[in-house]
């Protein structure tokens, strides 16, 4: 379960990762796991000197980020959960904070099987930004898990993210497509609500 933790196509990996992080957590530039860990407690101490939930959000989406950097599983699994812990705490606090940091929770419950909380942070996501073309891919692929959860509604709106990925991460769609026979059947589904699109997903699926 824990291999669900991080994005797992490639260009979901390397928008979440790599560049700023700040489009994943701070809005800064906290993109490797050093700088992160320098980050954290300087947020941390903002909260708490100046009572800045937004700060502990920030701190909260970078510890989740590195709980992903840690090889043992069992070190991983235990710091994964207190990540999305203090995550979700903190954006109990600041709810309308980012989008961003909604979906990375939702990642993060999806890691731990917490589907029912999942699929609230993600609905949150969507809610503050329904239209945000970086975290499309991610939203689609962490839909993909919580797909047996969603309502009519949630898949028709998982369907129009599915969609916008198509538009900005071509490549990644398809790679997210053909780890699975399921997925195949979803995306292919999704995009065939635009015509032009599931041809130009089926040509590309034949090259």
């Amino acid at each position: 379960m824990l291999g669900l933790a991080v994005p797992q196509t490639g260009a979901a990996l390397s928008e979440w990762r790599a560049g700023d992080i700040g489009d994943f957590a701070a809005r800064g530039a906290h993109g490797t796991p050093q700088a992160a860990r320098t980050a954290i407690p300087l947020l941390e101490a903002a909260d708490d000197r100046f009572g800045d939930p937004w700060a502990r959000v920030r701190a909260g989406t970078l510890r989740l980020f590195l709980a992903y950097t840690i090889p043992q599983p069992a070190g991983a699994a235990a710091e994964l959960r207190r990540a999305v812990n203090e995550l979700a705490q903190a954006l109990g606090r600041a709810p309308a904070a980012d989008p961003v940091s909604w979906t990375a929770l939702a990642q993060g419950w999806t890691a731990l099987g917490d589907q029912a909380a999942a699929r609230r942070a993600l609905d949150m996501s969507l809610r503050l930004a329904g239209y945000e073309p970086r975290l499309a891919l991610w939203r689609s692929e962490i839909g993909l898990a919580l797909m047996s959860e969603l309502d009519n509604g949630e898949r028709l709106e998982w369907a129009r993210q599915a969609r916008i990925a198509w538009d900005y991460s071509r490549p990644a769609v398809l790679g997210l497509a053909r780890q699975s026979p399921a997925a195949m059947a979803l995306l292919t589904e999704a995009l065939a609500a635009d015509p032009k699109m599931l041809i130009e997903f089926e040509k590309a699926l034949a090259e």
